[in-house]
């Protein structure tokens, strides 16, 4: 019956066998026995390995869910403001309309009472303390409109900034999770010379590399980051820390954010133009996928975008 044995369990199953090369009963049976414990041990590896995999992506779609949910609240409350910024600036402009109305009105019937000098007198007198009046009480209403647009402003600052400590919080958590499977993927590996040779098949990488995405992708939202948001310092030391977990697998996130960019680079690149910068000037402003390297040779090439002045 034809058996399917995953990589992982073809390099223990290797271990197992090149260990029990010097303990190998001379009896039959007893050999059997061995190599049947041995095959029920890498069964029971393979199925750990399977249920780890499964609560990592189950636990990652539901964070990327809270992530979703979380946007939509935030777009329903920018609509919300953005609706009583509109409101206010349109109650002003018609408070300002009404003003010039009112003096054009004004103008005119001065200029057609000129022979009635006694008549205007009076009349411009209660006129003008009448418009007096109601010109307060149109400039404080306007006062209020300028209060409620600030009011509305400091609100998307508040929600704004609500939103980057949840992310940060969720991003933390994910941080965590992945350092988890990645220990647990350690565990499943044993270093001899099978393991190096798969090493060198990019399939083998996929865990790390997707990994690497994440890393990339909490790395560009911390550059756009106010420092004093709760939990940004937090983090800063977990991302340092999956690092150099990777250093230490002989993995490397090659830094580019920031960078200027180079002809020659082997990388997949989007150009936009950007008059801010000085002539002459080409930076990378956001990595899409990260340059991955293993043990020095190059097994992801980089996505990037670079900002230019030329």
């Amino acid at each position: 019956m034809h058996m399917s044995i995953s990589v992982p369990s073809l390099c223990l199953f290797s271990f197992l066998s090149m260990s029990a090369v010097a303990q190998v009963p001379s009896d039959p049976g007893a050999m059997e026995q061995m190599l049947h414990r041995q095959q029920r041990q890498l069964e029971a590896l393979e199925r750990r390995q399977a249920k780890s995999a499964k609560e990592w992506r189950t636990a990652v779609y539901e964070l990327r869910q809270q992530l979703r949910d979380e946007q939509a609240r935030r777009d329903s409350a920018e609509k919300s403001l953005h609706a009583a910024l509109n409101q206010g600036r349109t109650d002003t402009e018609r408070y300002r309309s009404e003003s010039r109305e009112w003096q054009s009105d004004t103008t005119i019937k001065l200029s057609q009472r000129t022979l009635w000098v006694a008549g205007i007198v009076g009349a411009l007198v209660l006129l003008v303390t009448g418009g007096f009046v109601w010109l307060r009480r149109r400039i404080g209403r306007e006062a209020e409109g300028i209060d409620a647009v600030r009011r509305a402003q400091d609100g998307l600052q508040a929600a704004q900034r609500q939103l980057q400590e949840e992310s940060v919080k969720m991003d933390d958590k994910l941080l965590a999770l992945l350092e988890g499977q990645m220990a647990t993927a350690r565990t499943a590996h044993v270093t001899n010379s099978v393991d190096n040779a798969v090493a060198t098949d990019a399939a083998g990488h996929d865990f790390v590399l997707k990994v690497a995405d994440e890393i990339t992708r909490i790395e560009m939202n911390l550059a756009h980051m106010d420092q004093s948001i709760k939990g940004y310092k937090q983090l800063k030391r977990s991302l340092e820390r999956m690092k150099t977990n990777f250093m230490a697998n002989g993995y490397e996130v090659v830094e580019m954010l920031g960078h200027a960019y180079h002809e020659g680079l082997k990388a997949t690149v989007d150009f936009i133009d950007d008059e801010t910068l000085e002539k002459g000037i080409r930076v990378i402003t956001r990595i899409t996928k990260p340059q991955i390297n293993f043990e020095g040779r190059m097994i992801q090439a980089a996505q990037i975008t670079v900002s230019q002045n030329i």
